[in-house]
């Protein structure tokens, strides 16, 4: 069998045109009880956050680089399965709230409610 830990990177980087990057941390985020936190990019220069809404409905997701994030300050809104990704710098701080669709106040998740973030060198 061979071992594939130099050569994948190599080929993953090659076959996407040089955008591709070695996945370097992540983490995933229980939504249950809580509207609102960060996470700090650390090890690489880009996040990817995928927002899943399994037991709440007609909650969004507002992510940005401002504390706190509200809809004027938001970078991005996401919906359900919407992915966000974005190139930082090292070190900086992602800030993400969850609010109703309707109105936009504070809702925090349920027990099936997470975010899941992954950091790419």
């Amino acid at each position: 069998m061979t071992n594939l830990m130099n050569e994948l990177p190599v080929a993953v980087h090659l076959a996407s045109g040089g955008e591709a990057r070695i996945r370097k941390g992540g983490q995933a985020i229980s939504l249950e009880n809580i509207a609102s936190g960060s996470f700090q990019v650390t090890g690489g220069t880009r996040f990817r956050a995928l927002y899943s809404v399994r037991t709440m409905t007609g909650m969004v997701l507002l992510l940005g680089y401002t504390s706190p994030v509200t809809l004027a300050n938001a970078s991005w809104l996401a919906f359900d399965k919407d992915e966000i990704a974005d190139d930082v710098p090292e070190g900086t701080t992602v800030y993400w709230a969850t609010a109703s669709e309707g109105d936009f106040l504070a809702m925090a998740g349920g027990e099936f409610d997470s975010l899941h973030v992954s950091i790419y060198g």
